[in-house]
């Protein structure tokens, strides 16, 4: 089976598909991602894709929503995370993990990941909330407790 990721004018994926083996032969057989490629637009008109390799033996990774593919390298690049700046969120003494979840993404199941190259503490005023980000510190809405 083959994989083909579609891509929107930036490049960016919107979805991977599976092709049959069968629909990606060239008259001699051959694999081909170009055969591949106009069996995804006949089914799709009007898009793009280029080919993926579940097991990453192409284009760097394999491909996912969301990633972007990068014409110049010819590799799909992972999307880049979002920067929190933590100078904005104020703690009470009532915090728990979720509710700083929901602070900083409350619409979505985040993993956030602190991290810092210098001494910098997050002090919540008036609890014994710190977050030390000497070390990193990945917290999930699905596993948050009251800290």
């Amino acid at each position: 089976m083959a994989h083909f990721a579609q891509l929107d004018n930036n490049n960016v994926v919107l979805q991977v598909i599976v092709v049959h083996n069968n629909d990606c032969l060239d008259e001699n057989g051959n694999e081909s991602e170009a055969v591949g490629i106009a069996f995804c637009q006949s089914l799709f008109p009007g898009t793009h894709w280029r080919q993926t390799s579940y097991n990453g033996n192409m284009r760097g990774m394999y491909a996912g929503v969301g990633y972007t593919y990068d014409p110049i390298n010819d590799v799909f690049v992972v999307p880049s995370e979002t920067v929190i700046d933590l100078s904005e969120i104020v703690l009470t003494s009532n915090a728990t993990a979720a509710s700083v979840l929901d602070l900083i993404a409350p619409s979505a199941e985040p993993v956030i990941t602190l991290t810092a190259a210098s001494a910098f503490d997050v002090v919540a005023p008036s609890a014994d909330i710190v977050i030390d980000l000497f070390e990193t510190v990945e917290i999930s809405s699905s596993t948050a407790a009251p800290v």
